[in-house]
């Protein structure tokens, strides 16, 4: 039998008890959305567990007394409740890593632009506005039917059998063109899980989005400057951009459908689209300007990537981004945004001229982990220097964005000899007492002191977390992340930013937690110990309502580096880049001047 004398005691004096903990953490488990329900119940356990007086609240102290400490009172001793977290991180383990359910109507239905779902039977179930008054009065299939060439409904019809018969989603998405505007339509089959259907109960939908542009000699003349095609795969990109299949290419002009198969996995390589309709899409989007979108939500997917083996062996995942040949620049991510301030900059990094190299870190994406989060450190300088060597690069730029500045910082000192310099976007500062810690956001500050101080327990609560991204509960992560009311939060509404940062979140977390664990490592320590001594030169751009790192935090600890200018803009906070982006573009061209 347990001893409760324990939860009596906290019960009676109002502390969150043990029992509590353990309920909720098991919570999470059946209802991701409670994550952050039981983060709340297990803040207010850890400051019982404080060996200070409870009415002082979580992080209102510099914690003197806890300085050196390796577990944080009771919560770091509680064999049982390491227990019981140790089961829900099984559980949560077995369970594995599940898409979210997708309700295809209901996101059609709130759409901005024309797009129509189709049931797999080819019922038109969801239109948004812009689709209903296109279709005007015959907002069925039939009225889809009339404003589509014979053509493109005979590919449609096929997508549509195919649906029925449930393997259209291994079908690829086909070009459908219309009469008047829009020119264009793309349709593919995707997948939802908000309705019985076939494929093991998944629902198969057919959607159909607006995709309107003009082919002209300045379409040709885009595709060849900046991508190197051919004319002959000029011609097979038109051919697609009028809806024809590659075997109506083949047909069309005589050639092999072989060879026409050959010139269109070159037209993928060339452009770094993973396939047809991503293709199409980036080539309306390039070419039609008042098409483009503030978000980049277009250029999602499309960065060029490579897997490669780095000097220990290690698997690296290493996206490109921006011009070819250009001014190097390697672009060190955060913890959880990935890439995707690169895919809102995919147009920008072009048309600046920098050739973008964005390694992922060890446990990110598809990079391997490290077993120890110490090691971490020293395998991305090595994998950076091995890098710059094995692509050759002269001198390069480093873009730390959050917490790859950390990263960026040590680099700058170690590499200083090889780098032009180090831009680094609301990065974090060493932490030399725990009195940092206590300045930063809720939720940061508590997975802060549950890495500090009872790492046992982190697993649990770092899968509990992860099964909330890939929940339809990932908006809730995103909004605790950034409350409502913050600057970050505003910033994120006017620019449309949540679908890029929510794919950043879920290639973060590709591996699970072991990338955000050896980051946490390094961020809650004084990292500074490691740059001692003269480095490249550095910017550091920082947003003065930056909840997680204060700016007054970041202005205290540079003047260690003589080589650091610190830079504070006001009424920004952790969306600077995309927020400020001259500010961080300005940055990069003054460092640039190192170069030669």
């Amino acid at each position: 039998m347990r001893d409760n004398s324990d939860n009596q005691e906290t019960a009676a004096s109002g502390i969150v008890t043990r029992d509590q903990v353990i309920s909720a953490i098991y919570e999470t488990v059946i209802s991701p959305g409670q994550f952050e329900s039981f983060l709340d119940v297990w803040a207010e356990h850890l400051q019982g567990s404080l060996e200070y007086p409870a009415e002082t609240p979580l992080g209102g102290s510099p914690l003197e007394h806890l300085e050196g400490a390796q577990d944080l009172g009771k919560a770091g001793r509680d064999a049982e409740l390491q227990q019981h977290f140790a089961r829900a991180y099984q559980i949560l383990d077995q369970l594995g890593r599940k898409a979210p359910d997708i309700d295809i109507p209901a996101r059609v239905r709130a759409a901005d632009g024309l797009v129509l779902a189709l049931s797999a039977r080819g019922a038109v179930v969801a239109t948004s506005n812009a689709a209903s008054e296109w279709l005007g009065t015959d907002s069925d299939i039939a009225g889809l039917k009339e404003r589509i060439t014979p053509h493109s409904w005979q590919l449609l019809e096929s997508l549509i059998s195919s649906a029925a018969e449930g393997t259209a989603l291994s079908d690829p998405p086909v070009v459908l063109a219309a009469d008047g505007t829009p020119r264009h339509l793309v349709a593919r089959a995707v997948r939802s899980g908000d309705a019985p259907g076939p494929m093991d109960g998944i629902a198969v939908h057919v959607l159909i989005e607006a995709m309107d542009f003009h082919w002209n000699a300045r379409a040709e003349e885009m595709l060849v400057v900046s991508f190197g095609l051919s004319g002959a795969e000029v011609g097979l990109v038109r051919h697609l951009m009028g809806g024809l299949t590659l075997r109506a290419i083949a047909e069309k002009t005589g050639r092999s459908e072989h060879t026409v198969r050959n010139q269109a996995k070159s037209v993928l390589a060339k452009t770094g689209a993973p396939g047809q309709v991503e293709l199409i899409r980036l080539v309306a989007f390039l070419v039609n300007e008042e098409t483009r979108s503030r978000t980049g939500a277009e250029f999602a997917g499309k960065l060029k990537q490579d897997i490669r083996n780095g000097p220990d062996r290690r698997k690296l995942q290493i996206f490109r981004a921006g011009k070819r040949g250009g001014t190097p620049l390697i672009f060190l991510h955060g913890m959880l945004d990935a890439t995707a301030s690169l895919q809102f900059f995919t147009e920008r990094l072009r048309s600046e001229g920098y050739d973008v190299h964005a390694p992922m870190r060890p446990g990110y994406g598809l990079s391997d982990p490290v077993i120890r989060p110490e090691t971490a450190m020293d395998v991305v300088t090595d994998q950076i220097r091995d890098l710059i060597t094995r692509e050759k690069l002269e001198k390069p730029l480093i873009l730390g964005h959050l917490a790859g500045g950390i990263y960026g910082h040590i680099l700058a000192h170690r590499l200083r000899d090889r780098i032009a310099g180090l831009v680094a976007v609301c990065s974090g500062a060493p932490v030399t007492r725990l009195g940092d810690i206590s300045s930063m956001n809720k939720r940061v500050r508590v997975m802060a002191y549950t890495t500090r101080f009872t790492p046992s327990l982190l697993p649990a609560v770092l899968r509990a977390g992860i099964a909330m991204i890939d929940s339809n509960d990932v908006d809730a992560f995103m909004d605790a992340q950034f409350p409502e009311g913050t600057a970050d939060r505003c910033a994120i509404r006017q620019l449309n930013l949540a679908p890029l940062i929510q794919d950043g979140y879920r290639l973060s977390v590709k591996q699970g937690a072991a990338g955000f664990a050896c980051d946490a490592y390094w961020a809650l320590r004084d990292w500074g110990v490691l740059a001692d001594g003269p480095m490249a030169p550095a910017i550091y751009l920082h947003g003065r309502h930056d909840t997680v790192n204060k700016a007054e935090r970041i202005t205290r600890a540079m003047p260690r580096w003589p080589e650091v200018q610190v830079r504070v803009c006001e009424d920004v906070g952790q969306m600077l880049f995309y927020e400020r982006p001259d500010l961080v573009f300005g940055a990069l061209k003054e460092l640039a001047l190192h170069r030669a």
